[in-house]
């Protein structure tokens, strides 16, 4: 069996929030959870997922269950999935579900049967990198949702947002102080989620005093109608919020892992990110690259073993070349290269899924931080969106980052044909919607 690694020296990671199960009852259904996770894994960097994700996420216990070798089996026995440990002693999924069992809000039926499966896709991986939660999360945690609570006004216009975090100033306060106090009570440290969720439902009267809730749908489903917008949306700032401080505290001097914002949570992640233009950053680039590729259910339903050939292969690794090159560089020779790798990268993949692709684009946008904020990071809104009639749909964004660049990475499928000019290497277009820098953008000291 192959020793857990830690991640390269430089690495680009990205931290994958479609699986965390704090916010899955924002995505309406499994298909976009797998089009988040096979974008992702075949046009991004390698991707982080905390522990208790592979255990409590439906979603991805769902994919898990979908078939004898599924995508996600296929990224973990290629390396293409970083695991988050909390616990150094953790040597397989079996020890990591040990830690875990009994937390409130992991769903823990068949835990362990999880676990061996995931050991068995992992034994003989092609490479096992691994991460180790940082010591205090939880009190940084706590730290940086106490400053973020405590902002008076936001960095942006949007008057709904602005509405709803004057609304629930009250709650915010409540959720935080009840919720550190559930979780010293419950053993932890810092605070946890569930017990803010907890702590706002003893608040509202919604459940009895020494009850509490698994899930923080069971709180927003238990909310008067009058009030569930508010509540919906709180307990969306505390998810982004939470993705982001992990994300964060996973990097270190060594590698990066960057957040992806899931689409659902847009208007949270205005109350969490600042404008970027308030921190000092500028567009570089920006580009569109439009590509065939192969739908979701034409890659499920092709033989994984030859998708992943594709994506490990040649083909594969040109166009994470040229893509890292022009995140590095930029230019019109190395956008000319990337467009061509990109298109090369889609061909093959179309190729192995016999199946006719879809036109989609790759949308990039390059930011320049300035000043002295630290390691440049991004965040970019991601997959889960529903479908817009009549319009491009959103099928998922990633973000790569390199020295003091930082990209955001759009996949699209247009819904009407597209003919592109024989002459035309790449489309300029309007920015895409991205937010940069928040309390978590960039990691924060190590303890001792």
């Amino acid at each position: 069996m192959a020793t857990w690694t830690d991640p390269h020296s430089d690495e680009l990671l990205t931290y994958f929030s479609s699986a965390d199960s704090g916010s899955e009852h924002r995505i309406e259904r499994q298909s976009q959870f797998d089009a988040s996770l096979i974008y992702n894994v075949l046009f991004s960097h390698r991707l982080v997922v905390p522990d208790v994700f592979f255990f409590a996420s439906q979603l991805l216990r769902r994919h898990l269950e979908g078939g004898t070798v599924t995508f996600l089996h296929r990224a973990l026995e290629h390396g293409l999935i970083v695991p988050a440990f909390r616990d150094g002693a953790v040597r397989s999924f079996s020890d990591a579900a040990s830690s875990i069992y009994g937390m409130r809000g992991a769903y823990l039926d068949g835990i362990y049967d999880v676990a061996d499966r995931l050991d068995r896709l992992t034994r003989d991986a092609t490479e096992r990198s691994r991460l180790q939660w940082p010591p205090a999360l939880g009190e940084r945690f706590a730290n940086g949702l106490a400053e973020l609570f405590g902002r008076d006004h936001l960095d942006t216009s949007d008057e709904r947002v602005l509405r709803l975090w004057e609304e629930t100033a009250q709650w915010r306060r409540v959720a935080l102080d009840g919720g550190m106090a559930l979780t010293k009570t419950a053993g932890g440290h810092g605070v946890r989620r569930i017990e803010m969720y907890t702590a706002l439902g003893h608040h509202l009267k919604l459940i009895r005093a020494d009850a509490f809730f698994s899930k923080p749908h069971e709180l927003i489903m238990a909310s008067q109608p009058e009030l569930r917008e508010r509540v919906s949306f709180l307990v969306d700032v505390i998810n982004v919020s939470y993705q982001r401080n992990q994300a964060a505290s996973f990097s270190s001097d060594t590698w990066s892992v960057l957040h992806n914002v899931p689409a659902p949570l847009e208007n949270a992640a205005v109350a969490v990110v600042p404008d970027p233009i308030a921190w000092g950053t500028a567009s570089l680039d920006s580009l569109e690259l439009v590509i065939r590729v192969p739908t979701v259910d034409a890659i499920l339903r092709a033989d994984s073993a030859d998708v992943f050939k594709v994506r490990s292969g040649d083909l594969g690794k040109s166009f994470e070349a040229c893509r890292d090159d022009w995140v590095k560089h930029g230019g019109t020779e190395r956008e000319a290269r990337l467009r061509e790798a990109a298109d090369a990268y889609a061909d093959a993949l179309a190729t192995v899924t016999k199946a006719a692709p879809a036109q989609g684009a790759l949308r990039f946008d390059r930011r320049l931080v300035k000043g002295t904020l630290g390691p440049a990071t991004g965040a970019a809104i991601a997959s889960g969106g529903p479908a817009v009639a009549g319009g491009p749909q959103v099928v998922y964004s990633l973000v790569a980052a390199a020295a003091a660049a930082a990209i955001s990475t759009f996949f699209l499928f247009r819904p009407e044909p597209r003919v592109r000019r024989q002459d035309e290497a790449v489309t300029v277009g309007r920015r895409p919607k991205a937010v940069e820098r928040s309390l978590w953008a960039s990691p924060p000291p190590r303890d001792g």
